[in-house]
């Protein structure tokens, strides 16, 4: 697993489908999308600052360049271990969702956020749960994701969720780091960072 700081150029963050296309570009020779990623710095005008979460090393330099977005560097997270008991701070930027039934089409599910703090701390530590205690955790909602293709358009609403957690199970949190958290991965949700209490 490797972590990767990108910056990517204003034209590409207008639509959350073109972001996903960039960053897959770095990755020429798969068929699955095996990465994560989160914006972490947005200038209006200029681009973003991007941190990606991958199974393999991105493309660099002049590839990268070539497709727009440059490559900062990369970390290799392959020798990463959490302990049992090791408490963590931690940053996530999710999109804390449920189902529920489609009223034009009860055969149908559709997605809807969740809508509070109580609620959104509620599906957060059910997410978390066998895996880390969530030892104080708050949110606050991100700017919204608007994604666009030919024939589909749509919106995410983006929540932050920063605090403090215990680590209960080292090999099931760093599975659940490498696989991420909640829906819209493709759009940047779901990456976990975390730094030493």
């Amino acid at each position: 697993m490797y972590w990767t700081e990108l910056w990517l150029p204003e034209n590409v963050m207008r639509n959350g489908y073109e972001i996903h296309r960039a960053l897959w570009q770095l990755f020429p020779n798969q068929c699955q999308r095996n990465f994560l990623f989160s914006v972490v710095e947005r200038k209006h005008g200029s681009g973003a600052r991007v941190l990606l979460q991958s199974n393999d090393l991105p493309v660099y330099l002049d590839d990268a360049k070539e497709k727009s977005t440059v490559v900062r560097g990369s970390k290799d997270l392959r020798g990463l271990t959490i302990q049992r008991g090791q408490y963590l701070r931690f940053r996530l930027v999710a999109n804390p969702t449920k189902k529920i039934k489609d009223q034009n089409d009860p055969d149908r599910a559709i997605r809807v956020p969740h809508i509070g703090e109580e609620n959104k701390i509620a599906w957060l530590t059910r997410k978390f749960e066998g895996v880390a205690r969530i030892c104080h955790a708050e949110s606050a909602n991100l700017a919204p994701i608007y994604f666009s293709k030919p024939g589909h358009r749509g919106k995410i609403q983006p929540v932050l969720f920063s605090g403090l957690i215990e680590n209960e199970n080292g090999d099931a949190f760093l599975a659940m780091m490498k696989e991420g958290v909640g829906a819209a991965k493709a759009f940047g949700c779901g990456l976990i960072q975390v730094s030493r209490a």
